[in-house]
């Protein structure tokens, strides 16, 4: 089954609640197993919190815009900002420290994910695409040398 959603929002401080809220309702509809549900809200979580902090940081409000695509094999994700993007002075980066009680939302996201891109969106700002693949019940494909489908 292929299925797509895509949303947007402004961002500040509810953005990720209400990101939240609108996913589970599609995510409990597509046929994915619990594991793959979670991790897909987690991602979505994360990359909305991150849009709305950091790339609208001592701006204005802005739109965050989130696009959730399932395929047979994987759920492909792309949370595009319109904010200030990335630059010398705030690269999408990895913590020093994972352990840090901040800057892990780049970190948790790669470690949930077989796809992590960040680049610069096409208004300027900040654009990530993620590639989760369906496993357990969903279409484990472990030993097949097409796995995973990167397809953006």
């Amino acid at each position: 089954m292929d299925a797509s959603w895509s949303a947007r929002f402004r961002s500040g401080a509810k953005v990720t609640r209400e990101a939240d809220r609108a996913l589970v309702a599609v995510l409990d509809s597509w046929p994915l197993g619990a594991e793959t549900a979670h991790r897909v809200q987690l991602v979505v979580s994360e990359l909305v919190s991150n849009a709305s902090e950091h790339g609208y940081e001592g701006r204005e409000q802005g739109e965050i815009a989130v696009d959730v695509r399932l395929t047979p094999l994987t759920v492909q994700i792309v949370v595009e900002d319109q904010g200030r993007g990335l630059s010398q002075t705030h690269p999408a980066a990895l913590p020093e420290d994972p352990s840090a009680a901040r800057g892990r939302g780049l970190y948790i996201v790669q470690q949930l994910s077989e796809v992590c891109v960040v680049k610069e969106g096409s208004a300027g700002g900040t654009r990530v695409e993620v590639e989760i693949a369906r496993t357990g019940s969903d279409a484990e494909r472990q030993g097949d040398e097409n796995w995973p489908p990167h397809t953006f």
